[in-house]
């Protein structure tokens, strides 16, 4: 799509077109990957990209766009003058509604996803399928429970292992309002390395700890991210996971509570894996 003005049958001042090619990054930067289907509908709208798209439009004809990113060469690689080809990604295309223009969808690419998560610091082999669960990331309840469990202000007392995270911790609770959230579960999965909170059988929680935090973030998952995509089905598969932590919380079994609380988190990474 990116003619330049003079070559279009429709005008479109270079200026104009620039301004929408910036405004494009950007709202991609912000989408983490790709563009999200809001963002490409008020693309579509945008002066630079209406007027090319509009004559495919005549013609009937499918629009497909394709969206690429490009590693490109360093400051050093400008500083030493070394040739560095660029290195495209293929990252998603869309295939657009040739009457009334509409974004039905994004086909994302495996390669383009793996490289993107990567940049982020995120290391899931996520499927291209399970984006819509990947933008679902609870970034909010994962801080919070993250704060309560390892402490975001460095109070005396907490076991060695937590408390080494707890300057990781400190910071994201102050940042991740303006993170999006697959810059969030980067940063989550950086403290989830430096402290296993993933409470099984084998990896018991202290005997101290408290599971209001998890029951509060299960609680996040089954509401507000599985709800949202039912079919994905994980409300289903973790009902009795959630039934399990709320009956131990009762019954004043924190252990039991956390490892239930826990399956249920597993099951959304799983999900995004594709793994059993």
């Amino acid at each position: 799509m990116m003619v330049p003005a003079q070559r279009a049958d429709a005008f479109v001042s270079d200026i104009t077109f620039l301004q929408t090619i910036r405004w494009f990054n950007f709202r991609s930067d912000r989408d983490d990957f790709c563009v999200d289907l809001a963002s490409l509908s008020e693309l579509l709208r945008e002066p630079g990209v209406s007027a090319d798209v509009e004559i495919a439009r005549r013609g009937r004809g499918v629009v497909v766009a394709d969206y690429m990113r490009y590693l490109v060469p360093s400051a050093a690689d400008f500083a030493a003058r070394r040739y560095a080809p660029l290195q495209p990604t293929h990252v998603c295309r869309v295939s657009l509604d040739p009457t009334g223009l509409r974004p039905p969808g994004v086909e994302y690419v495996r390669e383009g996803l793996r490289r993107r998560l990567g940049r982020l610091g995120v290391d899931l082999p996520a499927r291209p399928e399970a984006v819509p669960l990947l933008r679902q990331f609870p970034c909010g309840a994962e801080v919070e429970r993250l704060a309560a469990s390892v402490g975001a202000d460095g109070a005396d007392g907490a076991p060695p292992r937590l408390a080494a995270a707890t300057g990781l911790v400190r910071q994201l609770a102050a940042e991740h309002l303006h993170l999006s959230p697959l810059a969030c579960l980067g940063h989550v999965q950086r403290i989830d390395r430096a402290v296993d909170l993933d409470w099984r059988a084998d990896n018991p929680p202290p005997a101290d700890a408290r599971c209001e935090p998890d029951l509060t973030l299960m609680a996040t998952y089954y509401d507000r991210v599985f709800s949202q995509l039912p079919e994905a089905g994980l409300g289903v598969v973790t009902r009795a996971d959630l039934d399990g932590a709320l009956a131990a919380f009762q019954d004043g079994d924190p252990a039991a509570c956390l490892i239930a609380a826990a399956r249920v988190r597993r099951a959304y990474f799983a999900a995004l894996s594709g793994e059993e």
